[in-house]
C-alpha cells in the first residue's frame, strides 16, 4: 500500500504521514503505539490533536503534537578485523507540530518536525516541514440494470515530507 495513508489520514497517526488529515478530528484524540520487533527493537509513538476552534473564515481548524522514538538494543561492536571495539548503541527521534485547516472539501495543513538520530555515539538532527493537502469527492449515486449503487466519498491526498532550507541530516559513504 505504500503511501495510501496519505490520501486517508484522519487521526494523531496523520502527524506522520499527511498533517492536513487532523483537520478531519472532531474532538480530543489521543493516540499511542508500541511495536516491538526482534531483536528487541521498539518503536514507540505518542501524539494528540485537538480540533478546538474555527479557523480562518469559520472553517473547522485542529493542532497536533506528536513524538516517535525508535531503539536499538546497545550490542558490541567490531573492527574490520574482528576485535571488539566497543558498545554500538542507536536510536533516532522525531517530535512533531502540526496544523490544518479544512475548508469545504479540502484540506491543507502543515507541519512542523524535529528528527534526531544516534548511530555510533554520533548524534545529527534537522527541522523539517511537512505540508499536505486532502481533497474529497462526493461521487453521485448511478443505477446500473436496475440496481441503485450509492458511492462512496473518493478522497485524493498529496505531501510534501522533510523540507527543510539550508539544514541537512549528516553522513558518510563507504
Amino acid at each position: 500500500m505504500a503511501e495510501a495513508f496519505t490520501a486517508v489520514a484522519d487521526d494523531p497517526y496523520a502527524l506522520a504521514g499527511n498533517v492536513a488529515g487532523i483537520s478531519r478530528n472532531r474532538d480530543l484524540e489521543i493516540s499511542f503505539s508500541h511495536l516491538e520487533w526482534f531483536g528487541g527493537v521498539d518503536d514507540e509513538y505518542l501524539a494528540f490533536t485537538r480540533s478546538f476552534f474555527k479557523g480562518v473564515g469559520g472553517f473547522d481548524s485542529s493542532i497536533g503534537l506528536g513524538l516517535q522514538y525508535l531503539h536499538i538494543p546497545d550490542f558490541l561492536s567490531y573492527n574490520d578485523w574482528g576485535d571488539p571495539i566497543g558498545t554500538a548503541r542507536f536510536f533516532d527521534y522525531a517530535i512533531m507540530a502540526g496544523y490544518a485547516q479544512k475548508i469545504g472539501p479540502v484540506s491543507a495543513g502543515i507541519g512542523l518536525k524535529y528528527v534526531n538520530q544516534s548511530v555510533l555515539g554520533s548524534g545529527e538532527g534537522a527541522a523539517t516541514f511537512n505540508f499536505g493537502l486532502l481533497y474529497t469527492v462526493h461521487l453521485p449515486t448511478f443505477a446500473l440494470f436496475g440496481s441503485q449503487f450509492i458511492s462512496r466519498p473518493l478522497d485524493f491526498g498529496a505531501v510534501l515530507e522533510n523540507w527543510s532550507m539550508g539544514t541537512r541530516i549528516g553522513g558518510y559513504t563507504t
